[in-house]
């Protein structure tokens, strides 16, 4: 009862607020010294709005493009993560022993005991022979059997200890394989027809694009996967990076974009743990509903789908169904109870139909992140690398390069090569919340420890290692803060960083329905914050909103906790549905990591489109200004421009060179008459797209890359949107149209080294320091690692303070 009426009492209260202040408003009062005692440029209407207004995610993931462009509610299928008090996207679940169960590769499975407990018992059975002077060749071909995946009757046939493309190595036979994986490439499955179909997700209400929504089917179709996982000690491996969609059109027996995808998870596990997988989902572009239209894609919401609890020993069969084709960018699995580091991502892989060979291919992303990962071979992974140094030392015993006193001496003896003993080596392997030694040897040369950063971690064997401070977790921070890290790279290929900030979880369904584990991400908004495009820093500005030629759709979420809005500056954009400026809020990063202005000013036609071009443009407000001069300014804004000429400046602010953004030029050479760059584009996208009419016929004839997106520093990147037009340009080069910067030179590097498509390059056997500026304050998870070798370089400890 007190409770209750403590509920009411607070709901009266808010309510005789908000009278009081459109009273005093009415009145012309001057509050604006209230609302500014903690630098909010939020307006207490807006305010007590966010804090009363209905959840967004009930109910499932509100899809913010369609439901804008449709003008109802458009719910992302299988977002609802809990039904009548249970989860809502499990198909079925059958648990099995292990012990007796058939492995991934159809052997019957009579051994469950972890690689690392085998390698180990393995190596010191052939550290014995060579003490007494004979070398055990027969231990020899198990251990390299558990390097490589190759074993026979043991929980963990088919995975490979050894992260390369075991394709590459001829002595594996296919019989290694899982039947259904794609021949000639790295961990790559294609999706199949279930059979199944269910409700298109769009059918419910008309949109305002008649004459697309009423020819949509009333179902579409449930596509499927097999995903086999293998979980122990500290690892989840899998036998699935890439889930290849063949390409997408209105054929019988193709996909299309409203397709709905399970996935058949087999978890071969020998430890208890929390099956948590969490789709990661785009938004939608308005081009696919409205054809000849174009707009970017921007990560949006990702989610734990279910909550399982999977026991130690067994074969667990869990199927999922996950979202629509159209939104999904992958699929992580998270374990809890022990993280960092069981974490294991699905990346996926799209076709395309290239218009100059009329031949389905992969899409330029799709391309560079397959044709990379294919070229993975033994030699990619560093000697630091414990599994890598058993691996040279089972090598030369095979190979009859040792003799037994040599061969004792390198599993034993510290100061020989490789480095370290082959106990520290298992050590090393099953316990990844700690540095190799070479990095370690490393930072003490420059008399530098753990303590001096906010985290180091290292890229080895296409795996993260690391540790702070805190051993797994990190220091909190708030927004606005510089978070400092040292990454190592002792892979003999170039790896690439990236943090992704996931912010607070935005609803808790599943913990308070699920009871079937210790934590959830729940729903959550992820964003880049270093080792990204530079159209990402842009999009921090506009609060992850700005579309070109669809106006400004302001993503709900990002922003949502009150201590990261204090920070936040105003910016102007038209509002189309007001006909009238409207004032928005986004992050801008310290004038000291922007290190000097990028204006970004693009034209009215791309505010809007071209056909119906935009009343007015985008205006940064140069300083700090308080609410009521805000609102002043929405109200009357082409007076207050006129009476303020100081106020607003034209285009909104970015930084010409801010740590962790793309540094790629796309031109060098500007038409003074069309203020196009003048090569042209167009023989390199796939799509054959082209925006400029250069005879004047009224047909465009070429693509030139706009001069609104180049930085005006040298060496500063240029913006690069995700566009149709241009996001083929964060993996192609516009020089050459392929992958390389020079492709008769593949050493200089690719031009994702530039654009930061893939994160940050570090170098092959180099190291770098970084410094993230954090746009929000500390949340559920630090999120580091490489985009392009996805599956298991990740690295993620949660800050102290965050929920576990």
């Amino acid at each position: 009862m007190k409770l209750n009426c403590f509920y009411y009492f607070i709901k009266i209260f808010k309510i005789s607020f908000c009278l009081a202040i459109v009273i005093n408003t009415l009145l012309n009062a001057n509050f604006s010294e209230m609302v500014q005692k903690d630098n909010n440029v939020l307006s207490i209407f807006e305010s007590i709005a966010m804090a009363d207004e209905t959840d967004p995610n009930v109910n499932g993931i509100k899809e913010p493009v369609l439901s804008a462009l449709m003008q109802r509610d458009v719910r992302m299928p299988h977002t609802n993560q809990v039904f009548n008090g249970d989860n809502a996207n499990v198909v079925d679940v059958k648990v099995d022993k292990a012990l007796g169960s058939k492995s991934i590769l159809g052997h019957e499975i009579t051994n469950i005991s972890s690689p690392h407990k085998d390698l180990l018992d393995l190596i010191t059975k052939l550290s014995d022979s060579a003490k007494i002077g004979v070398i055990d060749k027969e231990n020899a071909v198990e251990i390299k059997e558990i390097l490589l995946g190759t074993t026979s009757g043991r929980i963990y046939d088919g995975f490979q200890l050894l992260n390369f493309n075991r394709w590459n190595d001829p002595t594996i036979p296919q019989s290694a394989f899982p039947d259904d994986v794609v021949i000639g490439e790295y961990k790559t499955k294609k999706i199949r027809h279930s059979g199944e179909s269910e409700l298109n997700f769009k059918k419910s209400g008309t949109g305002v694009n008649p004459n697309i929504l009423d020819e949509e089917e009333d179902e579409v179709t449930i596509w499927e996967v097999d995903v086999n996982m293998f979980w122990y000690d500290q690892q989840f491996d899998s036998d699935t990076f890439f889930i290849y969609v063949p390409i997408i059109n209105s054929q019988k027996n193709v996909p299309s974009l409203d397709d709905t995808l399970r996935i058949n998870y087999h978890i071969y596990s020998l430890v208890d743990e929390d099956f948590a997988p969490a789709q990661v989902l785009f938004d939608a572009d308005p081009g696919k509903e409205f054809p000849g239209g174009s707009s970017v894609r921007l990560p949006y919401k990702g989610e734990d789908t279910v909550w399982v609890d999977i026991k130690r020993n067994s074969v667990t069969h869990i199927t999922v169904q996950h979202s629509a084709l159209r939104f999904l960018r992958g699929v992580y699995t998270w374990g809890w109870r022990v993280h960092p580091p069981r974490v294991h991502f699905l990346d996926f892989l799209f076709e395309l139909k290239n218009a100059h060979t009329e031949k389905n291919e992969l899409d330029p992303r799709a391309k560079s992140m397959s044709i990379r990962n294919r070229e993975l071979d033994i030699d990619s992974i560093g000697d630091a690398a414990p599994e890598k140094k058993i691996y040279k030392v089972v090598q030369s015993v095979l190979e009859e390069r040792v003799t037994a006193t040599e061969l004792f001496d390198m599993l034993n003896n510290p100061d020989v090569s490789p480095v370290g003993i082959f106990t520290e080596w298992i050590d090393l392997m099953s316990n990844q919340i700690q540095l190799p030694p070479e990095a370690v040897s490393i930072l003490e040369s420059e008399g530098h420890s753990v303590g001096d950063y906010d985290y180091v971690v290292a890229f080895m064997n296409n795996e993260m290692y690391g540790v702070g401070p805190y051993n797994e977790l990190i220091r909190d921070w708030d927004q606005g803060d510089i978070i400092h890290n040292r990454v190592f790279n002792l892979d003999n290929i170039t790896h690439y960083y990236r943090n992704v900030d996931f912010g607070k979880a935005l609803n808790v369904d599943i913990t308070e329905n699920a009871f079937n584990g210790i934590f959830s991400f729940e729903i959550f908004n992820f964003k880049p914050t270093y080792g990204a495009p530079k159209v990402a820093e842009m999009q921090w500005r506009t609060g992850w909103g700005f579309r070109p030629h669809y106006s400004i759709i302001q993503q709900d979420g990002v922003f949502s906790k009150r201590f990261d809005q204090k920070l936040l500056k105003p910016f102007a954009a038209p509002k189309f549905s007001l006909n009238q400026m409207q004032n928005y809020l986004g992050y801008q990063y310290s004038s000291e990591n922007r290190r000097g202005d990028f204006v970004f000013n693009p034209p009215r036609y791309i505010i809007q489109s071209r056909e119906d071009r935009s009343f007015d443009r985008l205006y940064e407000y140069s300083d700090r200004v308080n609410d009521g001069e805000l609102n002043r300014a929405t109200d009357k804004w082409n007076i207050y421009k006129i009476l303020h000429p100081g106020a607003v400046r034209r285009g909104i602010v970015i930084g010409q060179k801010t740590e962790g953004f793309g540094v790629a030029k796309m031109c060098d050479r500007i038409d003074n008459i069309t203020n196009y760059c003048i090569n042209d584009l167009s023989p390199f996208h796939p799509l054959n797209i082209r925006n400029v009419d250069t005879d004047l016929n009224g047909i465009n004839d070429k693509l030139y890359f706009p001069t609104f997106l180049i930085n005006p520093d040298r060496n500063g990147g240029d913006i690069i949107p995700p566009t149709v037009a241009w996001e083929p340009f964060l993996y192609l080069s516009p020089e050459n149209g392929t992958i390389y910067i020079d492709p008769e030179n593949p050493e200089e590097g690719y031009w994702t080294d530039l654009t930061y498509a893939h994160g940050r390059p570090v170098n092959a056997l180099d190291d770098i320091e970084v410094n993230i500026e954090m746009p929000r304050g500390s949340g559920q998870l630090f999120y580091q690692f490489d985009e392009l070798y996805h599956d298991n370089n990740i690295f993620s400890p949660h800050p102290i303070s965050s929920q576990r």
